[in-house]
């Protein structure tokens, strides 16, 4: 009970404190308007808006929105995480021979290209900075994870892999010679 009184009395002693410190800078407000003149009206504009609590905001610079806010920036929790563990069941699954689907979808929400899951964006995203080696290293190495090697090379025309071997062919003459020039000097 005692506690309670204590309590209460501080309170009590607190409102009336920010009361006469209000009255006070409301006064001493009022004074510095009347010595300054319109000189300092901006200033003591901002000073009562702060004592009143009602001080406005700086502008925040406007973010871009990300792409396909418009379709999936209203998503509440509940779709987010529907759309979460679809993605998450569909990843689960390990692809093997046998199994025939549909293709995947091609153009801008296709495989290659989709905003969120695209394989483009996930390739860039995991080459680091944009670097052509890495890209030809995560896409061997998809190669050699799901065992599909003879698949792509079946894939590939036979002009592609001519046009490759020759590419190769060309990059062992320019190395030999290369070597031949780094001894010789």
């Amino acid at each position: 009970m005692q506690g309670q009184l204590s309590i209460q009395r501080a309170r009590a002693a607190l409102k009336r404190a920010q009361a006469h410190s209000a009255a006070a800078c409301k006064a001493a407000c009022q004074a510095a308007k009347e010595k300054l003149g319109c000189a300092g009206g901006e200033v003591l504009k901002e000073a009562e808006a702060r004592l009143e609590g009602k001080r406005q905001r700086c502008a925040s610079p406007q973010k871009e929105r990300p792409p396909h806010f418009e379709k999936h920036g209203k998503y509440d929790m509940l779709t987010w995480l529907r759309t979460t563990g679809d993605i998450m069941n569909r990843r689960a699954v390990a692809p093997v021979m046998g199994v025939s689907k549909p293709s995947p979808p091609e153009g801008e929400d296709g495989a290659l290209r989709h905003w969120r899951r695209g394989l483009v964006g996930c390739v860039c995203d995991w080459a680091a900075g944009g670097s052509l080696a890495n890209v030809v290293d995560l896409v061997v190495r998809l190669i050699n994870e799901f065992n599909v090697n003879e698949m792509v090379l079946q894939q590939l025309s036979s002009a592609e892999i001519l046009h490759a071997k020759v590419d190769a062919a060309v990059l062992v003459i320019v190395y030999s010679i290369y070597d031949y020039m780094a001894f010789t000097l």
